[in-house]
């Protein structure tokens, strides 16, 4: 991002360590454990020793 003149204003985690579940959809499919899983996503997507943890990221950027 800083390449293209860009600072980087958020970077987040997409999946986290969900994506190495094996039963993932099993667990998407029970509306508890989708509330589990989606919650320790939400509460590591920005910690920024974990952020690269998972397969993709997401950055919003602004010109500078």
């Amino acid at each position: 991002m800083g390449e293209a003149g860009l600072g980087v204003m958020d970077l987040v985690s997409v999946e986290g360590p969900a994506y190495i579940l094996g039963d993932l959809d099993a667990r998407m499919a029970d509306p508890v454990d989708r509330s589990v899983t989606l919650e320790v996503s939400r509460a590591i997507e920005r910690v920024p020793e974990l952020v690269g943890f998972g397969p993709h990221l997401i950055a919003t950027g602004v010109r500078l």
